[in-house]
C-alpha cells in the first residue's frame, strides 16, 4: 500500500483561498470556546458570586439583629 502522504507535491503553493477557509475556521473555533466558557464557567460564578454576597449580607443582618436584641435584653434588666 502506498502512502498518499508521499504523493503531495511540495513545492506547490497553498492557493489563498483556502489558507482564508483555515484561519475562518480556527477563528470561528476560538469563537466558540470564548462563548461556551463564558456560558459554562463565567456566568455561574457572576451568579454564584452574586447568591454568596447576598447570603454573606443576610447574615451579617441576622447578627447584628441577634446581638441588638441581647443588648436590648440587658439594658432592660
Amino acid at each position: 500500500m502506498d502512502n498518499p502522504f508521499k504523493k503531495i507535491l511540495q513545492d506547490e503553493k497553498l492557493p489563498v483561498y483556502i489558507k482564508d477557509r483555515v484561519i475562518d475556521n480556527l477563528n470561528f473555533i476560538k469563537l466558540s470556546l470564548d462563548v461556551s466558557e463564558l456560558y459554562a464557567v463565567k456566568v455561574p460564578q457572576a451568579l454564584g458570586s452574586i447568591a454568596l454576597d447576598n447570603n454573606k449580607k443576610r447574615e451579617e443582618e441576622l447578627i447584628k439583629k441577634i446581638i441588638n436584641e441581647k443588648n436590648n435584653e440587658k439594658k432592660d434588666e
